[in-house]
């Protein structure tokens, strides 16, 4: 726990460790295991809250959380998101202690208190969980969500509303720590890479086009590497293609994406020398 002043101090040396903030396409999840591991570095426990979107957990409700897209490179302006994380800590301000949440791509000027964060965030049926911090992304549901339906919420013929407040005491999500795997392979670093090579292609070949309105179409192809997340991961991080952007897309735009390509290896090694040095703690 922390003071007031101490909670704006450690988020503004957040703000300042270099994460993008302002691709908010996917992979909070990588944004939020970073800030947790600098948190921590600085002597500060913290932990997450994830907020799931009806869509993840319902068998009869595909709702997700939307947010307004900023930069307009989303089909349709909104930013669709299956789960929402952030990390959190506990602020004593003048002997009220409350969870203040980090989230520095809803709210860029300071810590917010958890409520009004998930007041932000809400839709009907939205599930928050508060984990430990070192959870650092779930496999996904252990069980067949139809099965779990008709086993355990339909018999007991629950609304809707109810078989959200089960499922918080329900462990529906797999959570697994940051090692083997996605560890040894640079999950995280691979995804902060993609956040800063994506913002990067939006700011010098999105942006300008943009403002000129010349060539739409080439504008709309870029808004369909860049507006899809998984189009752009799966380009830059993966070396694959998809039906959207696959091999007649690349080759119509192979020596842009051969140029991001050197982008992303860089911010790439760029993460995985900042994650060796947060090993060692520095205190506040």
């Amino acid at each position: 726990m922390v003071d007031h002043d101490t909670a704006n101090l450690l988020f503004q040396r957040i703000a300042k460790a270099g994460i993008q903030f302002s691709y908010m396409q996917g992979n909070c999840h990588n944004r939020a295991h970073i800030q947790c591991m600098l948190l921590a570095s600085y002597g500060v426990i913290p932990a997450k809250i994830w907020a799931f979107a009806p869509g993840i957990f319902s068998v009869d409700d595909s709702s997700l959380i939307s947010i307004p897209d900023k930069n307009m490179i989303s089909a349709t302006g909104h930013i669709n998101w299956g789960f929402h994380v952030v990390p959190f800590i506990m602020v004593n301000q003048n002997g009220h202690i409350e969870p203040m949440v980090f989230d520095l791509a809803l709210y860029p000027n300071g810590p917010v208190p958890l409520e009004e964060w998930k007041e932000k965030l809400y839709i009907p049926n939205m599930l928050c969980l508060k984990q430990d911090w070192e959870w650092y992304l779930y496999n996904s549901l252990p069980w067949n969500l139809n099965q779990l339906y008709e086993d355990f919420m339909n018999p007991q013929n629950l609304t809707q509303e109810e078989t959200t407040r089960l499922l918080v005491d329900v462990p529906i999500h797999d959570f697994f720590m940051y090692e083997l795997d996605s560890k040894q392979n640079h999950w995280m670093e691979k995804g902060l890479a993609i956040d800063d090579t994506a913002f990067t292609f939006y700011l010098n070949e999105i942006k300008p086009l943009q403002i000129s309105g010349a060539n739409n179409a080439l504008l709309h192809d870029y808004y369909t590497l860049v507006g899809d997340v998984n189009n752009f991961e799966t380009v830059f991080r993966d070396g694959l293609g998809n039906d959207e952007v696959g091999y007649d897309f690349q080759k119509k735009h192979q020596l842009i994406i051969a140029q991001y390509r050197t982008v992303y290896l860089r911010y790439l090694s760029k993460w995985k020398r900042t994650v060796a040095k947060i090993a060692q703690p520095s205190g506040i």
